[in-house]
């Protein structure tokens, strides 16, 4: 399964709290759209769900991105329940944007 760690005293409610709506449009691997909808905060306060829909070659996939806090370590995957079957390389890369966003 995908992930990235961030190492970095990020603060992780600002992600949550400062999440907007985006829609990117990608011409790599044939061209992509990605949607980043909306974001979740469990009560605790350490995950972070963003819900995520990838349109690319003719198809769509609607997954969420998992944000986990782990004391100054930050882990992007894929939302095991609602994990893609079809792992391209663009639900790949929307784990890479969501990094980028968070920087």
């Amino acid at each position: 399964m995908p992930h990235i760690i961030i190492s970095s005293r990020v603060n992780f409610d600002l992600i949550h709290t400062n999440f907007k709506g985006r829609i990117i449009r990608s011409n790599f691997d044939g061209g992509c759209i990605y949607n980043f909808k909306e974001s979740f905060q469990n009560t605790s306060k350490d995950t972070i769900l963003i819900n995520t829909i990838t349109i690319e070659s003719g198809f769509s996939q609607n997954y969420f991105i998992q944000l986990i806090k782990k004391s100054d370590k930050i882990t992007l995957r894929l939302y095991p329940i609602t994990d893609p079957k079809n792992k391209t390389s663009n639900i790949k890369r929307s784990l890479v944007i969501i990094a980028k966003m968070i920087f």
